[in-house]
């Protein structure tokens, strides 16, 4: 029997480009993030009380220390991202540099 609990989601980041989709974060109480082998960079998440693109900033870290990141290189990874973007309804996933290829990150979100 499936556990509804989770939700699995994909966004893509296209060629050449250096953010992804906008994604839901409504009624999520946890958020995970797969991401597979990119163009190696630091990976930042962006969040916003809207979908438009204009309103999305980066999420500051949760000790308040600069924006919330990810070293992203060879082979694929994943990251429990935590409180970070809990007071949001969506965020995105933005690269340091835009990538070689298309790539598909996998958002795992706990309602």
């Amino acid at each position: 029997m499936p556990d509804y609990r989770w939700t699995v989601d994909h966004v893509t980041i296209p060629l050449s480009a250096s953010v992804s989709g906008a994604f839901s974060l409504k009624h999520a109480s946890a958020l995970g993030l797969w991401a597979p082998a990119v163009t190696s960079c630091a990976a930042y998440l962006q969040v916003s009380f809207e979908t438009a693109s204009a309103s999305f900033l980066r999420a500051a870290a949760a000790d308040g220390a600069g924006d919330w990141t990810w070293a992203l290189g060879p082979g694929s990874k994943a990251a429990a991202v935590g409180a970070v973007a809990g007071a949001f309804p969506y965020a995105r996933v933005e690269t340091g540099v835009p990538q070689a290829e298309v790539r598909s990150f996998a958002v795992v979100t706990k309602r």
